[in-house]
């Protein structure tokens, strides 16, 4: 048995009698995340008796990062402001789609990010501790189409990554900066702004 998410699941299961050692070997698969509730029941003739132990309980997490089964959502795929931090969301998955989040001794660098264009482009990922990371990364230019994003996920089948991005990016302008902008006339051809409009 086991709690609502784990009742959802198909488990097999079985035991065999190893005759060399006398011993039952049982076994169980499970396939969603969750707490479970083993019973073990031994039947000779019409009696059946709960073994010594039994129930037991264990804990199912998730397997390993399946770049498959991971997924890329949010406007960040396709659109930036110049200047601004533009995202999407990554949701970790395991091969059966459960939460996969990165543990102690794993890394960012299961999730590689590309942005080309025409100026260099920070980029960051953000762990939200809950098997979603928040990517980041900033273009500078406004272009229809100029900057390139690519994204993918490493795991053991693909060990050089899974692309599971490859978009072209519009990156609109931003409001006008006083600072970075001059002004234009027969009196001030060229000079700074110095306010704010």
């Amino acid at each position: 048995t086991g709690d609502s998410a784990a009742e959802r699941t198909g488990t097999r299961q079985g035991c065999l009698f190893d005759v060399e050692s006398s011993r039952f070997l049982c076994t169980t698969f499970a396939t969603v995340v969750g707490h479970y509730r083993l019973t073990a029941l031994l039947q000779v003739g019409n009696q059946i008796d709960a073994l010594p132990g039994s129930p037991f309980d264990f804990l199912v997490e998730p397997a390993a990062l399946s770049a498959e089964m991971t997924s890329a959502s949010g406007v960040g795929l396709s659109t930036a402001i110049a200047g601004e931090f533009a995202d999407f969301l990554v949701s970790a998955r395991d091969r059966f789609g459960n939460v996969r989040a990165l543990t102690h001794g794993e890394n960012l660098d299961r999730f590689i990010l590309e942005v080309t264009g025409p100026t260099a482009v920070d980029n960051a990922i953000v762990d939200q501790q809950d098997g979603t990371y928040l990517v980041q990364y900033n273009a500078t230019t406004a272009s229809n189409g100029l900057y390139h994003l690519r994204f993918f996920v490493v795991d053991e089948t693909y060990p050089n990554g899974l692309e599971k991005v490859n978009s072209q990016i519009i990156v609109t302008a931003n409001v006008p900066s006083a600072h970075a902008s001059t002004v234009l006339g027969a009196s001030a051809d060229g000079l700074p702004c110095t306010s704010d409009w």
